[in-house]
């Protein structure tokens, strides 16, 4: 394209992205406050470093340290029982390994099914707070052109009766 090329914005467009800009602006902050909220805080002050910090900072999931407490409680669990019924294991093992192959790779693919789980809740958490997010702004924009049109509607009907009463005289 070439520079002398002029781009005019139609009145929808242009409300669409300031609505863009604010739904950006909003997660910006929303990451600073995470980011700096400290329990007990009633005043989280946002400086223009903490703008760009959070801009260049990538979008990424942290790790969800949840899952390794839930590693730790499953193997717990399991040196738990391993322990209360070592003769009985030891005879197993000793006997029928491919039994005990079983039980181990039962209790991994638990863990992982867990695991899996527990992230496609977050995920699907995650979406859901996005929709009702998108649905409170568009909910938004809906009440003000509904404002905007009942004032234009107002205005209208103000400028009939005008028209009418002097029609009148």
């Amino acid at each position: 394209m070439s520079d002398n090329v002029k781009i005019e914005l139609t009145k929808t467009a242009k409300e669409i992205l300031e609505d863009i800009k604010q739904e950006h602006a909003d997660s910006l902050i929303k990451k600073i406050e995470k980011n700096k909220y400290i329990p007990g805080q009633s005043l989280i002050e946002i400086t223009a470093s903490d703008l760009i910090n959070a801009k260049k900072q990538p979008e990424h999931q942290s790790f969800d340290v949840s899952i390794i407490y839930l590693l730790v409680l499953m193997l717990g669990t399991f040196l738990t029982l391993i322990g209360l019924a070592y003769n009985d294991f030891t005879k197993i093992l000793n006997s029928h390994p491919e039994q005990v192959f079983l039980v181990i790779i039962g209790m991994l693919l638990t863990v992982f099914g867990i695991i899996q789980l527990k992230f496609s809740q977050k995920r699907l958490l995650k979406e859901l707070d996005e929709k009702a997010y998108e649905m409170s702004v568009r909910k938004d924009r809906l009440i003000k052109q509904l404002e905007e049109n009942k004032k234009t509607l107002i205005m209208n009907k103000y400028e009939l009766d005008l028209d009418n009463e002097n029609k009148k005289t």
